[in-house]
């Protein structure tokens, strides 16, 4: 099928992956998947090839793109949300925990709003629990998307205006460098500030980029490639949970090469999704309660992590399984009512905002709803 004959918007199976991505991460806090925090990465992966491809559809649409437009549509997409969560944390601080615990949640606050949150993590790695909210810590990974979404919306403009080939070299260059740039620093330590950092992670936002100018280009896969893609897809899907299973963050694998692994893993796996996933892979993606976990993953990641900490401080719960149950049902709730009752109303209003004010005639382009992860 031609790329213009559909809307990327409408590929069920993307809401898939984002529910995955969720699921890694939320197993992995309950203790199953002992590197399910690779479902950040993939997290990463998906964002960079969703906003990547909303930029450029809209240069492509209308000629420009409206960088405060943009913004805009990104606070009203996620400040809500997160002011939600950042409030609820703080109210449980103050009345289950010290006061002093409270003064530092607080003094947390606006380094997460500023989304500066994962710089604090990284060199203040060894004292987290002492001097912060530990139940912020997962926030890190908005910090450093929206670092990167600073700088990126600007460096697209000038690379619409070089040859293909420049383009293809910046995003190599780009998915390279902070590659090496892990493998070399993991020898000197210490891990964790290398984890939280944005020049050492913005690598995973590239691969995502890059498949979505890959689609900005019309590429698309025939022949042998397709059936190659295809099967790449499911395999990628295989090798992100195997991955994830064991316990590789800390003996360093994944400062020396997992990291890229995964991010390619994720690549292909969005690619195939795109243009040719294999039928058992497209009826897997598109189960309905993965694609609902999907549609809210955002705030279940925002929520999640908060409620295992709680849930686990109550020591009346029986058994693990005890408590797993009952993380699951409160995240549940507390999600589903702020997705529909907070945050419909900021994202209708989000879709309102336009983008160019002169469209250009004739041009049928793809078209990606911005659903962020942070996911991650």
């Amino acid at each position: 099928m031609a790329l213009n004959n559909f809307s990327v918007s409408r590929i069920l199976a993307l809401d898939g992956i984002r529910g995955i991505a969720f699921l890694m991460v939320f197993f992995c806090h309950l203790g199953t998947l002992k590197t399910g925090q690779f479902g950040v990465d993939l997290f990463f992966v998906l964002s960079g090839f969703l906003i990547t491809s909303i930029l450029l559809q809209e240069q492509r649409r209308h000629g420009s793109i409206s960088i405060n437009k943009f913004y805009l549509r990104r606070a009203l997409r996620l400040l809500p949300a997160l002011f939600a969560v950042v409030l609820g944390v703080l109210l449980y601080t103050l009345i289950m925990e010290p006061f002093a615990k409270f003064l530092l949640a607080l003094s947390d606050v606006w380094r997460i709003v500023l989304y500066i949150w994962n710089w604090t993590l990284a060199t203040d790695w060894q004292h987290i629990v002492e001097r912060h909210q530990e139940m912020y810590t997962h926030l890190w990974s908005l910090s450093v998307e929206e670092q990167f979404y600073i700088v990126w919306p600007c460096l697209l403009l000038v690379l619409l205006r070089v040859p293909r080939p420049i383009v293809l070299l910046f995003l190599f260059a780009g998915i390279i460098a902070p590659a090496v740039a892990r493998f070399l620093m993991w020898h000197e330590g210490p891990a964790l500030w290398i984890y939280f950092r944005t020049d050492l992670r913005f690598d995973n936002l590239l691969y995502g980029a890059l498949v979505a100018w890959l689609l900005h280009w019309g590429y698309t896969p025939k022949g042998m490639s397709r059936k190659i893609l295809s099967w790449a897809g499911l395999i990628s899907l295989i090798g992100l949970i195997g991955i994830a299973v064991p316990d590789f963050l800390s003996h360093g694998e994944v400062y020396l090469g997992l990291f890229s692994l995964v991010a390619l893993f994720s690549a292909v796996l969005i690619a195939s999704a795109v243009w040719c996933p294999l039928p058992p892979l497209r009826w897997l993606l598109e189960m309905k309660p993965l694609t609902w976990i999907g549609k809210v993953s955002y705030g279940l990641y925002l929520w999640h992590w908060p409620v295992v900490l709680m849930v686990s401080r109550m020591t009346y719960l029986p058994s693990k399984l005890g408590v797993d149950l009952t993380v699951t049902i409160i995240t549940l709730t507390i999600v589903t009512i702020s997705y529909y009752k907070l945050e419909q109303p900021f994202l209708k209003l989000k879709d309102r905002i336009g983008h160019a004010k002169k469209p250009r005639p004739s041009i049928d382009t793809p078209q990606v709803d911005e659903l962020s992860p942070q996911v991650s």
